[in-house]
């Protein structure tokens, strides 16, 4: 683990933050009450204390700790080399760090040690098109460290299956001189089953980056029964147990009450008029008047009554009904059509047969 992260970041009195140094680089409380004893108020004020590493070495010696001196001084030397570094690191100016820096990948043993402390937390393991890439892990891993956290796009998140498959070329550009080819697209479907499936790969990538305990946490209250990893990891695999429920009902809340409003703007609550805009006035049903009825009744055929003209004028063959005329349709004399008055001037019409052979049962008509 890098001794700049046993640094605590966050802002406290001198006499928690030489606690959280005495825990996490294993110091002698003597030691840590002679520090104090010098009068510092801040860790910078910790970080200029001493001119190099043999001072600190001298200061040691005078502390009486008998066989623990030697210890004591390496420990002293780490906590110290490690606070200068993070106080160097905090004054750069990140404007001036290069995109590439943050692309530059991990070495073998840190990606390695990553990878174990992931696995000694959660004992998990994930399959290749799961597992983030080596080089998603190094970006993840670099903008950490470097406190320059980007919202990463989840589209170009990699797989270590996409690692295996493709392979980096180099082109030499003059003797000892090689440029690396640009990175190869992967072709896969933008749509939301990917894109989750992106995301997830990233968080897994996030978490293998964030096994790191935080610095100034009790390692004893992480094994108590109960613990919350959220407590004393960077970026934890899950939610907070106890944060589920009310997180789950919070975002559902707000989901379904957007939900709602929207459907009730949209279906039940009619638009607003502008102000002096003249309401237009309900349209009145416009009521049609009755078709005049052509209907002209005709001669008993077969003890059936039947029709010369239909309601709207359509003229009807007689010699048809009986079955004994000798025109092919049109016929001059009407339309072959069954002329059998049903009701209420209503007549069957059927061009298949006449009246003669009609079976519909016709009303007797009134004399």
């Amino acid at each position: 683990m890098s001794s700049v992260s046993l640094v605590p970041r966050v802002e406290q009195d001198i006499k928690a933050s030489m606690d959280s140094l005495q825990l996490n680089f294993g110091l002698d409380a003597k030691v840590v009450a002679e520090v104090l004893g010098t009068g510092i108020r801040h860790l910078e004020e910790f970080r200029f204390l001493f001119e190099n590493e043999a001072a600190i070495g001298t200061w040691v010696g005078k502390l009486g700790l008998g066989d623990a001196t030697m210890l004591q001084t390496a420990r002293l030397r780490r906590a110290w080399k490690a606070t200068c570094t993070y106080y160097t690191q905090a004054e750069q100016d990140r404007s001036k760090v290069a995109l590439a820096d943050l692309d530059s990948m991990l070495a073998d043993s840190e990606l390695r040690t990553l990878k174990e402390a992931f696995w000694i937390r959660y004992k998990l393991r994930f399959p290749a098109e799961v597992q983030p890439s080596d080089a998603t892990v190094s970006r993840i891993s670099r903008e950490l460290s470097k406190r320059m956290l980007c919202i990463y796009d989840v589209w170009r998140v990699r797989s270590l299956q996409f690692q295996l498959g493709t392979s980096q070329k180099r082109r030499k550009l003059a003797d000892g001189l090689y440029t690396d080819e640009p990175e190869v697209d992967e072709v896969v479907a933008r749509d939301v089953d990917t894109y989750l499936h992106k995301l997830h790969t990233l968080m897994i990538a996030y978490a293998l980056n964030g096994v790191q305990v935080i610095a100034g946490g009790d390692p004893a209250g992480e094994k108590a029964l109960g613990a919350n990893s959220c407590q004393f990891v960077e970026a934890a695999m899950q939610v907070a147990p106890a944060q589920r429920l009310s997180w789950l009902q919070h975002r559902d809340a707000e989901e379904r009450a957007e939900w709602v409003m929207e459907a009730r703007d949209a279906h039940w609550l009619a638009p607003a008029l502008p102000e002096g805009v003249p309401v237009a006035p309900k349209p009145q049903p416009v009521t049609a008047e009755p078709t005049k009825s052509l209907f002209v009744p005709g001669p008993m055929v077969g003890g059936k009554p039947t029709a010369r003209v239909m309601k709207d004028g359509t003229k009807l063959c007689g010699d048809y009904q009986k079955g004994s005329c000798k025109h092919a349709p049109p016929c001059p004399n009407g339309a072959h059509r069954c002329a059998v008055v049903l009701r209420a001037e209503r007549v069957c019409g059927a061009p298949n047969h006449g009246a003669a052979k009609c079976k519909a049962k016709a009303k007797a008509r009134s004399s």
